[in-house]
C-alpha cells in the first residue's frame, strides 16, 4: 500500500553538513497513523559519535524490530504501530510471501503452521527440546530446517517436515537472543547471547568455529548479504561488524543511546538499518563490506 503524498503527510528533511547524519525524519503528532511534518525544526546538537546517515523518528515508543529491502524499511515498536519507510523519502509499501510459518512461544514450544488453513502441522515441545521460552528462530533457505534459541541458553535444529529435533548447539551460558544463517558459507550460522558472545557455527558438524566477545549482551545480528561479515547489535547501543573467518571486530558503529533491538540490511548491501529502545531507527553505510 502507499501513503498519501500530500505535503502534510510527508516527513520534512533537514541537512546538517557538520554532522554525520545526512537526513532526519521527525514527527511531533502523536495522533497520526503516519509521520507528519514537525511544527518546528529539530535542533538537537550534533553528536560526533553518530555514524548513521538517516534517522527515522516517527514512532512514539521503543522500537523492537526492523526489516528492509533495497530501499524500503519496515519498523515495529511499543506504540503498536508499524511504519514503512523509504530511505531518503517518506513512502510506504509492504508485501508478504510464504508457504510455512514457524512461531516460538514463551511456553517453550515451536509451532509449524499452514497459513492457508491456519492449523498447526507440528508442535515441538518437551523432552529433548527447550526448557524455557523461545526468544528467536530462523528458517533455512530451502524451508527444510528451523533453528530456535531460548532463555535456557540452548539452540536446537528442527526438521520442519517431520517436526523432529535433529541436532543441538551448546556453548552459550545465558539467554540466546538471536540466530542468523550465512548466505555465503552454507551451512554456517551465527548466534548471539546475553552472555556477551557471538558464536559462529558449522552446522554440518554442530561445532563452534569461533567466538566473538562483546562488552555487553548481544541482542540481535544479521549477516551482511553474501559476505563473510556479521553485524551485531548490543545492550550498549553499539553496532559491531565481525569477520566470521577470523573472529575479529572490524568496525564499530555508534549513534544509538540505548539497547539495539533489531538489524536488517538493504538488498543491495549498501545500508544497514538498526532500531533501538531509544526510539529511533538509524541507517549506516556499509559499502566497504560488499
Amino acid at each position: 500500500m502507499s501513503a498519501n503524498n500530500d505535503d502534510e503527510d510527508n516527513g520534512e528533511v533537514f541537512l546538517n553538513e557538520d554532522d554525520d547524519i545526512l537526513e532526519e525524519i521527525y514527527n511531533m503528532d502523536q495522533q497520526a497513523d503516519l509521520p507528519k511534518d514537525a511544527d518546528e525544526a529539530f535542533n538537537d546538537e550534533a553528536d560526533d559519535d553518530d555514524d548513521s546517515i538517516h534517522i527515522f523518528t516517527g514512532h512514539m515508543g521503543e522500537l523492537y524490530t526492523v526489516a528492509c529491502t533495497r530501499q524500503l524499511v519496515a519498523t515495529g515498536a511499543g506504540d503498536d504501530k508499524g511504519f514503512l519507510w523509504k530511505i531518503g523519502q517518506p513512502d510506504w509499501a509492504f508485501e508478504l510471501h510464504g508457504k510455512t510459518i514457524c512461531t516460538g512461544s514463551d511456553d517453550a514450544s515451536l509451532r509449524v503452521w499452514n497459513p492457508s488453513t491456519g492449523k498447526n502441522n507440528h508442535v515441538v515441545k518437551g523432552h529433548y527440546y527447550h526448557t524455557e521460552g523461545l526468544t528467536c528462530l530462523t528458517i533455512t533457505a530451502d524451508s527444510s530446517l528451523v533453528l530456535t534459541g531460548s532463555k535456557d541458553a540452548s539452540v536446537y535444529i528442527v526438521n520442519i517436515a517431520t517436526g523432529k529435533v535433529v541436532s543441538s548447539l551448546a556453548s552459550h551460558s545465558e539467554s540466546v537472543e538471536c540466530i542468523g544463517l550465512s548466505a555465503a558459507r552454507s551451512p554456517w550460522a551465527a548466534t548471539g547471547s546475553m552472555d556477551q558472545k557471538l558464536i559462529i557455527w558449522d552446522l554440518q558438524h554442530s561445532l563452534a568455529r569461533c567466538t566473538c566477545e562483546h562488552e555487553e549482551g548481544v541482542t540481535c545480528l544479521t549477516w551482511l548479504g553474501v559476505t563473510r561479515f556479521v553485524a551485531t547489535g548490543c545492550v550498549d547501543g553499539k553496532v559491531r561488524i565481525w569477520d566470521s573467518l577470523s573472529g575479529e571486530c572490524v568496525k564499530t558503529l555508534r549513534g544509538h543511546t540505548d539497547a539495539i533491538q533489531s538489524l536488517a540490511t538493504s538488498s543491495d548491501g549498501n545500508h544497514l538499518v538498526s532500531v533501538s529502545l531509544d526510539g529511533t531507527a538509524r541507517v549506516f553505510e556499509i559499502n566497504e563490506f560488499c
